[in-house]
């Protein structure tokens, strides 16, 4: 795990799977697996399953895997059946022992090795995800990535705050340029 990460963090060029904001300290890194490891334990080790996400999109991925199988298993219990997992990432079945699928077209959510990000999501200033691809739309929908957008404003706010003095503010508000439109910026 102690190599793993920084080779990781330089293949991805220190940002996140999922969401692409720079990852800043290791604490606040999670080492992401693609396949969750609980429902194929096969992949857990298979370094085309794993990846380097922020804290947050790690942890919003995690708990919409555990509601949607929640869900499942209420479900087949109503049903009076057994549920089996679900892993929403996948468009296929894969059945124990199986090799990890290594085309694009067997994830419903954009693969960190498989897909090329910017084929499936714009991302736009101010931190605003925009789906160009079915697979975009849920990727978004799913890790809730329009969250971040307020994330980052509060983040902003914060950043601003931090020198008082209304230059000091203006010149640290035009260095956010790049990241942030005008309008963010003085609404704040």
């Amino acid at each position: 795990k102690d190599t793993l990460k920084p080779m990781l963090r330089k293949v991805q060029q220190g940002r996140c799977s999922l969401c692409r904001r720079f990852l800043y300290d290791d604490y606040a890194t999670h080492l992401e697996h693609f396949i969750e490891k609980g429902i194929h334990r096969d992949f857990t080790y298979e370094v085309t399953n794993l990846s380097l996400s922020c804290g947050t999109c790690n942890i919003k991925k995690n708990g919409y895997n555990r509601t949607l199988n929640s869900l499942i298993k209420k479900r087949a219990r109503r049903k009076g059946q057994q549920a089996s997992k679900y892993c929403p990432v996948l468009a296929v079945k894969i059945s124990a022992n199986a090799p990890m699928p290594v085309s694009s077209a067997s994830y419903r959510w954009i693969h960190p090795y498989f897909d090329r990000y910017s084929d499936n999501i714009e991302i736009e200033k101010g931190w605003i995800f925009t789906g160009k691809s079915r697979k975009g739309q849920r990727t978004i929908r799913s890790v809730k990535l329009n969250a971040l957008a307020q994330i980052e404003r509060r983040a902003l706010a914060e950043r601003l705050e931090a020198r008082p003095g209304r230059l000091s503010k203006l010149l640290r508000a035009t260095a956010e340029l790049d990241k942030y439109r005008a309008g963010h910026l003085f609404k704040l």
